[in-house]
């Protein structure tokens, strides 16, 4: 959740659910068939998503339309994530007790 939207997703029947505080307005969506495992919202107001494959992405969120992808991350083993709301930076917890740092897409 943001001062705009709130995101959900049940990872068992694949949606995302976003809801508009400002429009007052719930959509559905599906995200390449991903199971979401973790969701988090960037400070600029974009959703940064796991799923069980171990994608991370970040989304463009607008009332009314598709989340767009702005840009994707693979990480082999990643299972929860958290996003520094002052840097911007996403962290992942990955294998073997490490975390990883993304930043723009790229793993750091």
């Amino acid at each position: 959740m943001n001062d705009d939207y709130l995101a959900v997703s049940n990872a068992e029947e694949y949606p995302l659910l976003v809801h508009s505080f400002g429009h007052q307005t719930s959509n559905s969506y599906y995200l390449y068939g991903s199971r979401l495992r973790s969701l988090k919202f960037h400070p600029d107001g974009d959703l940064i998503t796991l799923d069980y494959n171990g994608l991370v992405r970040q989304y463009k969120i607008e009332d009314d339309k598709a989340p767009t992808v702005v840009w994707d991350c693979q990480l082999k083993g990643a299972y929860a994530l958290c996003v520094d709301q002052n840097r911007g930076l996403v962290y992942a917890t990955g294998q073997e007790n490490t975390l990883l740092i993304i930043s723009a897409g790229m793993c750091i």
